[in-house]
């Protein structure tokens, strides 16, 4: 049987922060502090909060975590100031108002050794009040090619385009092919979980959730904003701009062939805006 060590690597974990409720940034943070892996960093962007906010932020800061305060940009730029900033080999994303498992980080980095992939993307639970129940469209530990990992990306059911269930090498960010937002965005995850797994050479899936995500406070925004419809849609487009752009006729085809999938993601979408 082979044998495999684990040779622990910095990991970097990317939070924007912009005017979020101080219990849900104390629980980020303490799911990050409570992680069962010691080489590890995270990397706080205060993305213009009231005053209040990043005084509390600053309160926060230790060796392990940085805090950077910026003026308002927005989730998607904030990000990528956190990319540029962020010193570890990989890199992964916590939105303020979610939490982690205990596991989060040493799961993902483990396997991702194991499989010699690039990245990893795990299951998650959806905590809506005091309800948290599981997504229930992951079955089975895998190790998936690119290809394999865009036809399950683009088909938005059992891999879902948020950034926060994935762990990305870092060079799948910051070289080649990859997204940069010049101003505030819905819909922002996907063109850029999309630009790297383009890159990647194997994809660690895991069927363990291992994130929570508060479906009560993210979703609220979204949902009531007139340009849902329209920002999705350029999502998308930036999408089949990516695949163009890679010359790659695999990858066009795989995204050619999520065209259905889109096209009743924007109906739903669409409805959704004219409520608003």
């Amino acid at each position: 049987m082979m044998m495999w060590h684990t040779f622990y690597m910095l990991i970097s974990l990317i939070m924007p922060v912009y005017n979020t409720e101080k219990a849900y940034i104390e629980k980020a943070v303490s799911s990050f502090k409570h992680q069962a892996y010691e080489d590890k960093e995270l990397i706080i962007i205060d993305d213009g909060s009231k005053e209040e906010i990043g005084t509390f932020l600053d309160g926060l800061a230790s060796s392990s975590i940085k805090v950077i305060h910026t003026i308002n940009h927005g989730l998607s730029i904030a990000r990528q100031i956190g990319i540029i900033r962020a010193k570890g080999e990989y890199i992964g994303f916590l939105d303020s108002d979610d939490y982690l498992e205990p596991d989060f980080i040493s799961v993902m980095m483990d396997r991702i050794q194991k499989d010699g992939s690039d990245a990893a993307d795990c299951s998650f639970y959806i905590d809506k009040g005091n309800k948290i129940s599981k997504n229930v469209f992951r079955k089975g530990d895998k190790i998936i090619s690119s290809y394999m990992a865009l036809r399950l990306l683009t088909g938005d059911c059992f891999m879902r385009g948020f950034v926060w269930t994935k762990v990305f090498k870092r060079e799948l960010l910051t070289e080649g092919l990859r997204v940069e937002y010049k101003r505030r965005r819905l819909f922002e995850d996907m063109p850029l979980v999309f630009s790297a797994l383009m890159k990647a050479n194997k994809v660690s899936y895991i069927s363990k959730p291992l994130y929570h995500y508060r479906k009560d406070v993210a979703s609220l925004t979204s949902s009531k904003n007139i340009n849902r419809a329209k920002e999705h849609l350029n999502s998308y487009l930036l999408i089949r701009a990516l695949a163009e752009a890679s010359k790659d006729e695999e990858i066009y085809r795989i995204v050619k062939n999520s065209y259905l999938r889109t096209y009743i993601s924007l109906l739903y979408d669409v409805s959704l805006s004219k409520k608003a």
